[in-house]
């Protein structure tokens, strides 16, 4: 996740394990109110937090909850960290293990 610092490209990417299929939306991308898991990998702060960005966190949807943008989906996470994964020396890389409604453990190479 790269780009000059002087503009906003975007709010940063998911990773989507859904029921259905990508459509199109206003959540990182996908439709809101999705059901399964979300990992964002969010680069900006859309509102005030104790913690830095860029974050990392998930979210279990179940078809009916509204991802909140406004907060950074603060209220609805299941679990993030910090991260600066943005502009390194080396190549980012993730790697997620997933047992649905079970386990989640997230992984993330972004420092040499």
């Amino acid at each position: 996740v790269s780009g000059d610092s002087s503009h906003l490209y975007g709010d940063g990417l998911a990773i989507w394990l859904t029921k259905e299929r990508k459509q199109e939306g206003p959540v990182f991308g996908n439709k809101d109110k999705f059901d399964g898991l979300g990992l964002f990998l969010d680069t900006y702060a859309n509102g005030r937090h104790s913690y830095s960005f860029p974050r990392i966190t998930a979210m279990l949807g179940d078809g009916n909850t509204e991802y909140d943008q406004a907060n950074d989906n603060e209220a609805h996470s299941i679990g993030g960290c910090s991260a600066n994964f943005r502009r390194t020396n080396v190549a980012t890389k993730v790697k997620i293990t997933y047992l649905k409604n079970n386990f989640l453990d997230v992984k993330l190479q972004h420092k040499a």
